[in-house]
């Protein structure tokens, strides 16, 4: 890769570690600020390369957990929502995954089949759009709280029911959100 390329990809990296969580995605969490810490672990605390091989490993999990919990200790005191962590982090990597040159530099592949395969770790990020969606489908899930109360127990419940879901529409589960967002609005 050239020199010209490696400033490329940082370039792409930035940007979307900038528009990945928008104004709304994590707002009243409990204090201010969470959406820029976020943007900016993003960009400087992820490698990439690193997410690529996680992601296709059977430790995708736990590098996403320890990766929450380090953003959660950036979070200000009155804001260290685990929930707000984790969606921030799932809607980083979705959008990393559906941009062109970080899929092509990641060799996540854009054929449909096989990407289904490579992304199937990746979890939806979780909302309460996402899940109604899930609560209409499967009656055994909690109520949906909101994602400054979500914590790890449940968030597991609703992404192993999302995977089981995905599964049945042949897709992957981060592509649910596509299917549950704002559908009664």
């Amino acid at each position: 890769m050239t020199r010209e390329e490696k400033v490329f990809i940082k370039q792409i990296h930035k940007r979307i570690a900038e528009i990945s969580v928008g104004s709304s995605a994590i707002r009243n969490q409990g204090a201010s600020g969470l959406i820029d810490i976020s943007r900016k672990f993003f960009y400087k605390k992820i490698n990439l390369i690193e997410f690529r091989k996680k992601l296709i490993s059977k430790k995708y999990t736990n590098y996403l957990n320890r990766l929450t919990k380090l953003l959660v200790k950036k979070f200000p005191k009155k804001g260290k929502s685990w929930g707000a962590a984790r969606k921030g982090l799932n809607l980083f990597f979705r959008e990393v995954a559906y941009n062109h040159y970080l899929a092509d530099y990641l060799k996540i592949t854009t054929d449909y089949t096989q990407n289904q395969k490579l992304i199937k770790n990746l979890e939806v990020p979780l909302d309460k759009d996402v899940a109604s969606g899930l609560n209409e489908i499967f009656n055994d899930l909690p109520k949906w709280k909101s994602i400054i109360s979500l914590e790890e127990p449940d968030h597991k419940r609703y992404q192993e029911k999302a995977f089981e879901y995905a599964q049945k529409k042949g897709t992957a589960r981060v592509h649910l959100d596509l299917i549950f967002w704002r559908r009664k609005r």
